[in-house]
């Protein structure tokens, strides 16, 4: 953890409660602690392919996508944490089949 994130109150636990309501997905939320009433879950940029990536006209080229946690008091906001989204796998039922003529 860097000093900046113990100044801004980054904790390892209050990372794990924005992560926490980063996976009940893109919404508000009300919350019950001392400081904050409210949590929003938000888009921070769309699916694109990366810039930064060399091949980036490939399809092959690494794609992403960007999430915030707000933690609000009233209409102030107090806290933020924003995490980046990339694939990193999936699986599932064949998809595309080959016809043998």
């Amino acid at each position: 953890m860097t000093k900046t994130e113990t100044r801004l109150g980054l904790t390892p636990t209050f990372k794990r409660l924005a992560y926490f309501y980063l996976t009940k997905g893109v919404g508000a939320y009300p919350l019950q602690h001392p400081v904050y009433d409210r949590v929003e879950v938000s888009a921070l940029y769309d699916w694109k392919r990366n810039p930064a990536m060399i091949d980036s006209d490939s399809d092959n080229a690494e794609h992403g996508g960007g999430l915030v946690v707000t933690f609000y008091r009233g209409t102030d906001k107090i806290r933020w944490v924003e995490f980046g989204i990339r694939c990193v796998g999936g699986g599932g039922d064949l998809a595309i089949f080959a016809v043998d003529n």
